[in-house]
């Protein structure tokens, strides 16, 4: 586990709660930090990932899409939510990093490799939607 202070994301932060702010942000450049104790650089630029209804219901949920500057990272998202920061980081060596809360209530995160954990992405799953059960269900 590792810990980081958000500071290093305030920027982006601070525009989850100024939605006019948010609307033109410019991107802004952050460091991640990464599982073998480095960090990475990345250039943030602000998406629109929810409609306008669900945004207005959920105003401190923010996204950005990220692209590498320092050669260690390809590109990926973040988003920040009451539960805190959540990052997906497709690296130049083909694997894909995460950074997401360890809990709710710290601010401590976890970061992780694909590549270095295959048992955490070898379950198969299934999303079902209504479709779908009706589709499978049975009747005798």
């Amino acid at each position: 586990m590792l810990r980081f202070c958000l500071v290093a994301v305030g920027v982006l932060i601070a525009t989850v709660s100024t939605p006019n702010v948010w609307a033109n942000s410019p991107p802004t450049t952050i460091t991640l930090p990464l599982p073998d104790g480095t960090s990475t650089q990345v250039i943030a630029e602000p998406v629109d990932i929810l409609t306008p209804a669900v945004a207005a219901r959920h105003p401190d949920i923010r996204a950005w899409r990220v692209t590498g500057v320092d050669g260690k990272t390809v590109d990926g998202q973040l988003d920040v939510t009451a539960t805190g920061l959540h990052a997906t980081l497709n690296m130049q060596n083909g694997d894909t990093l995460f950074i997401e809360p360890t809990t709710k209530a710290a601010r401590t995160y976890r970061s992780f490799s694909k590549q270095a954990n295959p048992a955490l992405f070898q379950h198969r799953w299934h999303c079902a939607t209504h479709d779908d059960t009706a589709d499978t269900a049975t009747t005798h």
